[in-house]
């Protein structure tokens, strides 16, 4: 179970490192529902059809909504772990 939650970390921050968001931010925020929230937010990197501004304002916004998943996920785990 550990090793699966592992690789779900690490895709999770490739895939948040390839549409131009913070991939350390997005490895604590993975597991599924971290990966398919990832899944519908747009490409912020350099390739996309953006401006600059805009370009910010969604990096910043997704990155925000990634550190929140991740915030939760980890006070869950404490949750469970302190509960055992």
């Amino acid at each position: 179970m550990v090793i699966i939650q592992v690789v779900l970390c690490i895709i999770t921050a490739i895939l948040a490192a390839r549409k131009g968001y913070n991939p350390f931010i997005w490895f604590f925020a993975s597991g599924v529902i971290g990966l398919i929230i990832l899944a519908f937010l747009p490409f912020v990197n350099e390739k996309s059809a953006l401006n600059e501004d805009e370009r910010a304002v969604k990096k910043r916004k997704g990155n925000i909504i990634g550190g929140v998943i991740a915030a939760l996920a980890i006070i869950i785990t404490l949750a469970i772990i302190i509960a055992e």
